[in-house]
């Protein structure tokens, strides 16, 4: 999932989409997919936040 919008160019990333930055969709749009599919009680277990190099940002 991911919070907050991802500038273009990292979306179009390689590198990004391997590490499967660049393939996330938002956490609220996941969460509601989930939940129209029928699950419920949905609760966020844990978060991690992802620090990207400046230099990937830079390039980006």
């Amino acid at each position: 999932m991911l919070r907050g919008k991802l500038p273009e160019g990292l979306q179009q990333a390689a590198e990004m989409y391997a590490g499967c930055v660049s393939g996330a969709i938002q956490k609220d749009d996941y969460l509601k997919i989930i939940s129209e599919a029928g699950f419920q009680n949905i609760k966020v277990q844990k978060e991690k936040e992802i620090i990207l190099p400046d230099e990937i940002l830079l390039k980006n």
